[in-house]
């Protein structure tokens, strides 16, 4: 029951238990399949990662990198708390979740904020395709607020929807561009008619 406190190192728990509070402010830590953490966890720095890992406690992310997997994977928490300076890597390598793609399970609350970091795992190997779901890479009991900033790999573009399905954060890569234009035709010789036309499917910012 004495927790743990890291500054630095890569430690790691996997196939045991870990009781008490830990803060996490430096490093890599790891809490791979049948490691768990009975306690609540602080991450002010550093990367928390591992692939099938539990915490049976809150999680609360106020700095460094909540990184679930193990390229990819899952990671379960009772309460999840990403503050403003907090990161969230999700990794993709293809579309089934918790192994081609990250997964955070929430059995509570998911407060979310900060930084959401799409990751193309390996890009020679996988991309998707417009357009291509994600779905639950945070899978919560509720869910409230939204990442303050999203990115994507260059030239990519993704939309998140939060809560289109109860307590669920998803993903979707690419649009379909849709142009609709008035069936026009005009005479040799006439002047030309009226014509207008309309697009729908461009991301913000785009033209």
């Amino acid at each position: 029951d004495q927790g743990f406190s890291q500054t630095g190192g890569s430690p790691s728990i996997s196939g045991a238990s870990l009781t008490g509070d830990v803060s996490l402010d430096g490093g890599a830590f790891s809490l791979s399949a049948g490691g768990t953490i009975i306690g609540d966890v602080s991450l002010t720095g550093g990367t928390l990662g591992g692939d099938q890992g539990v915490i049976q406690g809150s999680l609360n992310v106020t700095g460094g990198t909540l990184a679930p997997g193990a390229s990819p994977g899952s990671l379960t928490v009772d309460t999840l708390t990403l503050g403003p300076a907090a990161q969230l890597d999700v990794e993709i390598a293809g579309t089934n979740p918790g192994t081609d793609y990250d997964v955070v399970t929430v059995t509570g609350e998911a407060t979310l904020g900060g930084v959401l970091n799409i990751i193309h795992l390996d890009p020679d190997s996988y991309l998707p395709t417009p357009v291509t779901a994600f779905p639950g890479i945070i899978q919560a009991g509720s869910l409230s607020g939204e990442f303050a900033s999203v990115s994507e790999p260059a030239g990519h573009r993704y939309d998140v929807f939060y809560g289109a399905t109860a307590g669920q954060v998803d993903l979707s890569y690419g649009r379909v561009l849709t142009v609709s234009a008035d069936d026009a035709s005009k005479v040799y010789g006439d002047p030309n008619p009226d014509f207008t036309a309309s697009y729908s499917g461009l991301f913000e910012g785009d033209s």
